[in-house]
């Protein structure tokens, strides 16, 4: 979450895959708006969310590797933290 907009995990594994829907519902009628909406998904890398992209002070730390995919962090909303 930055400001208003919220970046959804794509769950690599599929115990999780469903979860993504919940949380877009959630977030939309919280008011915020959603960096990737699931119809956009398709060819997004993996990104598993909170635990592997966290603040410090202005600064945006992204881990990467069972979890999530490095290129996440090429995408326009990540460039945004450079």
């Amino acid at each position: 979450i930055y400001t208003n907009q919220v970046w959804l995990s794509k769950f690599c594994y599929a115990e999780r895959k469903n979860e993504r829907t919940h949380y877009e519902t959630m977030f939309r009628e919280l008011g915020f708006e959603i960096a990737n909406p699931t119809n956009l998904i398709e060819q997004e890398p993996f990104f598993e969310g909170a635990g592997d992209a966290l603040f410090a002070g202005d600064t945006l730390i992204g881990g990467y590797g069972f979890r999530s995919d490095p290129a996440v962090y090429q995408l326009p909303f990540f460039q945004q933290f450079e």
